[in-house]
């Protein structure tokens, strides 16, 4: 049997070694790992074609392929591709491929046998020159299965820590360390585990090299958690602690644990084993909650006591911000539960304690207010009545007394320990109503950074109190930023988001990015936002810039970075593949679900597949987060499309139970279906709750938009509401064939706006399925000819008159004026947005001029290089290129994938209702040829009822439809008669 080797070069081999002959061609070996790593259902023909030879053309193409396919036949002597079709797929039994092998040891839950396959990194040192899209392929493969490969790694490191042997666990994290030598958790995790083993002087040493080998790739400083862990392992502290070898988070030693023997290095430490020096005395603080280390310091010599001029200039930097905040600060209502009193914390160092301990209450007390709903207690309602008898130290108990008294549910308490020019300080924050401790933070530093300090302090307080899964970004943004004032912005923002308030949400991620401008996180939620508000440009712009900046966030993180990026960029298949990995590595990932949800939502019917595939994303975002109104939407419009209407009714019942207001519901809503017009989406104001509801989960019901769009077009409705609505029913007529009173709504629209009606009254009269008299299609030409579309706000109106006037100049059939108007476009085609719109339109009309030669497959490849998944947010006319795809796919004997595109028309928008009749009745005729009896009378029954009441001249083509129906339905009953 053959063996294909991909993971660490790219050989072919068989009993006796590596292959050689035509199976030692480069596009041999190539063609063999495009195939091997596809789905089940293979990899098309022409897909091949356009990863190796995209420079040739189609015939040329066919050719090479045909040759190399036979040369590899004659070479291997064995038959490894499954013959027939046009799709190629590997046969199994002739063949075996590594790095598939390696992914079904992972989707077996076997790791151990997965890590022994992957020998390196996937065709590592194999490279086409000249075939860009052949490349992208092998580097997004390469990427994923090294992320599977580290993900194995990571299960068996845990698995090995979990059964005690710290040892095994060591050599798992060298292995993930040496795969990813600047991956900062993987360097925590390797010192952890070698503390852990009792080798801290190994632990050390890898973090001077990683320390050495981040400044020397990226010129900055390393991750704080690197050399934070690094410090406790120093022993600076640790001589006071009570276990042997540090525990990697201060302020939870491991209570009782005796010495460690001397430990055995692992097998890859690059230093000499050491053996850990015996465990010193435990020294007790007063304050269980504060960290060993304070204890340590308070045993400290006279001679490292505070030196008084850097913590003098500390006291006055505290003393001054306090008093600055607290002069502006307003006195919260008390009895919240999110209102926190900061208690004065404890002092060993100097005599200057009480003055640093009542500063730190002002800072910190500043520092915690405003972030998310949290809310601080003023230090001066409380700290004169705790200065006189009783006042000093605060423990637990009298905490929580204190904190009744002042109506706070949470309450803080701290220690400070100072020796020498440093300073370390530790918190813990409890919860007065369950008595015990909801977040510890401790930090360290040089004596004149206290501020620096505190806001790291009450970072790490605030994100331990966004514990659930969904909001797990939340808790990241902590440690994504250094400065707390962006920390807190995102914050606001983030709750901004949730509730539905995208503009006051988009304005606190961009005060948080003012603060910090390299706050990846920040960028990441104010493209979600600007997305949803309409404004494709900033949450393109915010993308690229999330990217950009996503090297500080961990991979979990940084994957989601990647996945909305391919998705703002219209790459839906490669955000659909990010999404997906990482919700197997990480089943919780509420955002990740939601994403891919999204993804498959929206996406699918621009590549030709239903939007139901997105119910389980949507069912497992409802898994960890039941109250998500987003997900309830999406599937109660799923519900809806599937025809399960109580399920629907039951979903919005319970979006509505959620109590988040009508504007919530209402954006929730238009997120789901969009109406087919972010900018009318955006317009769309004031809508009642139910009405949006409604709109969102009728996914092809007429009934449901034209009432929507009567409501619209009222007379108590804003000028540019009642154009809107006038438009959506002109869209409502025609998807009822009724293309006279579409007509006349555009007419009624046009006293409204003119120019939106232009750009609907022009796609109609390109439609080949309305017929028109030539004068009017002629007609709407002249119109789009005389629009001054630079005068239009929109940048893009240029374009989209050249590509109407492509469209109707294919139709009158002027195609050489059509393909001028193409390389008009063209010449504004660039690498911008904008540009990237331009060629889409360009594409879009040289697909229609081929088509209209009789060139279909030419046509195809035209639509394809069009990348319409980036442009669909923009233009209406996606779905018209969508159903053309559809017809081009059955005219070349595509039927398969031209059921996909024509059944996932009126999924995504209401625009779609144009073209839903005419794809009910092709679907109708593929499967009455396929004699498919039962499902081509389904599609005809829904074609004669959608256009019932269509106009004269189409009512020939509804009596067709009902006589191939009528004769369907007595052949069905001649055969249950049979049996």
């Amino acid at each position: 049997m053959l063996r294909l080797r991909t993971l660490g070069g790219l050989t072919i081999e068989d009993e006796n070694g590596p292959q050689a002959g035509a199976i030692a061609r480069k596009r041999s070996l190539a063609l063999l790992a495009l195939v091997a790593l596809a789905t089940e259902q293979g990899l098309s023909r022409d897909r091949v074609l356009a990863y190796l030879w995209p420079e040739s053309d189609t015939d040329r193409a066919r050719n090479n392929l045909k040759q190399t396919l036979f040369q590899l036949r004659r070479d291997l002597r064995e038959e490894v591709f499954v013959r027939g079709g046009a799709v190629l797929r590997l046969e199994t039994g002739a063949i075996s491929v590594d790095a598939c092998d390696f992914q079904a040891a992972l989707d077996r839950d076997n790791p151990t046998t997965a890590v022994t396959l992957y020998r390196g990194p996937f065709l590592d040192g194999f490279y086409l020159p000249g075939l860009a899209e052949f490349e992208r392929w092998v580097e997004s493969e390469r990427v994923r299965l090294a992320q599977r490969y580290a993900g194995a790694l990571e299960t068996m490191a845990g698995t090995a820590a979990r059964r005690g042997d710290h040892h095994g666990a060591a050599d798992w994290w060298w292995r993930l360390a040496a795969h990813d030598p600047l991956s900062a958790r993987y360097a925590v995790g390797l010192m952890r585990s070698l503390a852990q083993t009792g080798d801290r002087a190994a632990a050390l040493e890898h973090a001077r090299a990683y320390e050495e080998l981040v400044r020397g790739e990226f010129y900055s400083d390393p991750d704080p958690e690197v050399t934070d862990l690094a410090k406790q392992l120093r022993g600076k502290f640790a001589r006071w602690t009570a276990s042997a070898a540090p525990k990697p988070e201060i302020g939870n030693p491991s209570a009782g644990e005796a010495p460690p023997a001397a430990p055995r290095p692992p097998r890859k430490s690059p230093v000499p084993a050491v053996v850990s020096p015996p465990a010193p005395t435990r020294i007790r603080s007063r304050f269980t909650v504060i960290l060993s280390p304070f204890a340590a310091l308070r045993a400290g010599s006279a001679k490292d006591l505070l030196v008084r001029r850097p913590i003098g200039l500390a006291l006055a930097a505290l003393l001054l911000a306090g008093a600055w905040w607290w002069a502006r600060h307003r006195e919260p209502a008390p009895g919240s539960p999110d209102l926190v009193a900061v208690f004065p914390f404890s002092f060993s160092g100097a005599g200057e304690s009480r003055y640093l301990a009542r500063g730190m209450v002002d800072l910190l007390s500043a520092s915690l207010d405003g972030a998310g709903r949290l809310r601080s207690v003023p230090p001066s309602a409380y700290l004169a009545r705790m200065a006189g008898p009783g006042g000093g130290a605060v423990d637990p108990k009298r905490g929580r007394t204190l904190a009744r008294q002042l109506g706070a549910e949470l309450y803080v308490l701290g220690e400070i320990v100072a020796s020498g020019n440093r300073v370390l300080i530790g918190a813990a924050m409890y919860d007065r109503s369950r008595k015990d401790v909801v977040a510890r933070s401790s930090v360290e530093g040089a004596s004149g950074e206290v501020i620096e300090l505190v806001n790291r302090l009450a970072a790490n307080l605030i994100a331990s109190r966004y514990g659930t899964p969904r909001e797990r970004l939340s808790r990241v943004a902590a440690a994504a930023t250094r400065s707390l004032p962006a920390f807190k912005a995102y914050l606001a923002g983030e709750r901004a988001y949730n509730e539905g308030h995208d503009v006051a949400a988009i304005e606190a991620f961009e005060r948080a990015l003012a603060a910090d401008s390299t706050f990846a996180l920040a960028y990441y939620r104010l493209s979600d936002a600007a997305d949803r508000a309409g404004r494709p440009e900033l949450a393109q712009t915010a993308a690229e810039r999330a990217l950009h900046f996503r090297g500080r966030l961990g991979e979990r993180e940084r994957r989601l970075i990647e996945a909305q990026h391919a998705w703002r960029r219209g790459n839906g298949e490669e955000a659909e593949r990010l999404c997906r990995s990482l919700v197997a590595d990480y089943s919780d990932d509420v955002e990740g679900w939601l994403q891919l949800g999204e993804v498959l939502a929206h996406g699918n019917p621009l590549r030709g597949r239903s939007s139901v595939e997105a119910r389980p994303a949507f069912e497992q975002v409802l898994a960890w987060d039941p109250r998500n109104g987003e997900a309830l939407i999406h599937l109660a419009r799923i519900a809806s499309i599937q025809g399960r209407r109580q399920g629907a009714d039951s979903l919005v019942r319970r979006v509505l139970a959620l109590g988040d207001g009508s504007e919530v519901v209402e954006t929730r809503a238009f997120r789901a279906f969009a109406l087919g017009d972010r900018p009318g989406q955006k317009r769309v104001s004031g809508v009642p709750a139910v009405t949006a509801l409604d709109v969102a989960v009728m996914a092809d019901g007429l009934e449901g938009t034209e009432r929507f769009g009567r409501w619209l077009a009222g007379a108590s409705q804003a000028p540019d509401l009642q154009g809107y609505g006038h438009r959506m029913l002109a869209q409502a007529a025609l998807a009822r064939g009724q293309s006279g009173r579409a007509r006349a709504e555009l007419d009624l629209a046009a006293r409204f706006d003119s120019i939106p009606g232009l750009e609907l009254r022009s796609l109609f009269a390109a439609l080949s399925f309305v017929p028109l008299p030539r004068q009017e299609i002629v007609a709407a030409r002249e119109a789009v000819r005389r629009w001054d579309a630079g005068a239009a706000p929109s940048g893009l109106d240029p374009y989209l008159r050249l590509h109407r006037l492509g469209l109707l100049d294919t139709r009158l059939g002027d195609t050489a004026t059509a393909l001028r108007e193409a390389r008009a476009l063209d010449r504004a085609s660039d690498t911008s947005r904008a540009g990237r719109l331009a060629h889409t339109l360009a594409q879009s009309i040289r697909a229609h001029v081929a088509a209209a030669g009789g060139r279909a497959r030419e046509a195809l490849a035209d639509l394809e290089a069009a990348e319409w998944e980036a442009a669909a947010s923009v233009f209406v006319s996606e779905a018209y290129d969508r159903y053309f795809r559809a017809e081009l796919l059955e005219q070349v004997g595509r039927e398969d994938e031209a059921l996909g595109w024509y059944g996932s028309i009126a999924e995504r928008a209401a625009y779609e209702l144009v073209y839903l009749a005419p794809a009910h009745r092709r679907q109708a005729e593929i499967y009455a040829r396929r004699g498919q009896r039962d499902l081509a009378a389904r599609h005809y029954r829904r074609f004669v009822e959608l256009w019932r009441e269509a106009d004269p001249e189409l009512q020939s083509v509804v009596a067709g439809a009902r006589s191939q129906l009528a004769k369907l339905e007595s052949e069905n009953k001649g055969v249950n008669g049979v049996r």
